[in-house]
């Protein structure tokens, strides 16, 4: 083979290389893009859901009838918070009805929400509420919280 043969086909394998390369880098690029766009689409269509349980719930909230137990567990299946509570039993106050919850590794927007929920009743009153950074994972909180219904 002569040398004008041989540089010929380096060039073309350069070409192709190049070609090859620069392809897989956009193909990977598309892929990214692909799937942070799923996941904010997720987070969009959770933050909408979200939304529209809480315009529905806020709309006309008159007094709590059932127990406050059954409220509160209620109240967290519906937030999907469900699952992190860790405790919640009675309180014996002067109140009709009293009770401690615990919740852990829960978001800032998941605490906001939560108490939201359980202080938009006209006849439920948080007494204590505790929010403190979790040691294994600074971004989740911890939440400790005292209601009474009347």
């Amino acid at each position: 083979m002569s040398n004008r043969a041989k540089t010929a086909v380096l060039v073309f394998g350069v070409i192709f290389l190049l070609f090859y390369w620069t392809h897989m880098a956009f193909i990977s690029a598309e892929k990214n893009v692909e799937a942070s766009t799923a996941a904010a689409q997720a987070k969009t269509d959770k933050a909408m859901e979200l939304y529209a349980q809480a315009s529905m719930t806020s709309a006309g909230q008159g007094p709590v009838d059932t127990g406050l137990l059954t409220f509160i567990e209620t109240t967290a299946r519906r937030t999907g918070l469900f699952e992190r509570m860790t405790e919640m039993k009675p309180k014996q106050t002067g109140a009709a009805e009293a009770a401690s919850v615990h919740l852990d590794s829960l978001t800032n927007d998941e605490v906001t929400e939560f108490i939201r929920l359980i202080e938009s009743r006209p006849n439920i009153k948080i007494t204590y509420v505790s929010i403190k950074k979790r040691f294994d994972n600074e971004k989740r909180l911890n939440l400790v919280l005292d209601a009474e219904k009347s």
